[in-house]
């Protein structure tokens, strides 16, 4: 049942999606071309300086996450 589906994946913070349209692409899965420490690294300076920039600039009611 594909209602059933969504909303299981939902409880997870999944959006149901399992090959998204770019799963062929070359180089379309970020671990086989980043390594962890890079991926980790990109993530920490997009939370901590662009968001946390843009939540003080205009507030959290603001921003839809």
């Amino acid at each position: 049942d594909l209602q059933v589906f969504f909303h299981e994946a939902q409880q997870f913070y999944l959006n149901g999606v399992s090959n998204p349209f770019f799963h062929n692409f070359p180089l379309s899965c970020l671990h086989s071309f980043f390594s962890l420490k890079i991926l980790h690294k990109l993530h920490k300076e997009f939370w901590d300086h662009d968001v946390k920039w843009c939540l003080n600039l205009i507030g959290a009611s603001e921003v839809d996450f």
